[in-house]
């Protein structure tokens, strides 16, 4: 879902390094000329990447939160006896 906003802040970054590169003039041009010249599609290029990097990070986060938290709460309720 986020995947457009990363493409456009890509190609900003890259312009900013190549500037012979890309010539646009904000969020709104990136948008309109990458639709225009590549197709709605390319808004969405590397979205297998994202999901394959954010997966197990996000799986890690969770699960090491759940068991935080279910630390504390042990350790609250042995506190409270």
């Amino acid at each position: 879902m986020t995947t457009p906003f990363d493409v456009i802040k890509t190609r900003k970054q890259v312009q900013t390094s190549n500037p012979e590169l890309f010539n646009y003039n904000g969020a709104f041009d990136i948008l309109s000329k990458t639709v225009k010249n590549e197709g709605f599609g390319a808004l969405f290029d590397g979205w297998a990447a994202r999901v394959g990097w954010l997966t197990p990070r996000c799986a890690l986060a969770m699960t090491s939160f759940g068991w935080l938290a279910g630390l504390i709460k042990e350790q609250a309720e042995a506190g409270e006896q």
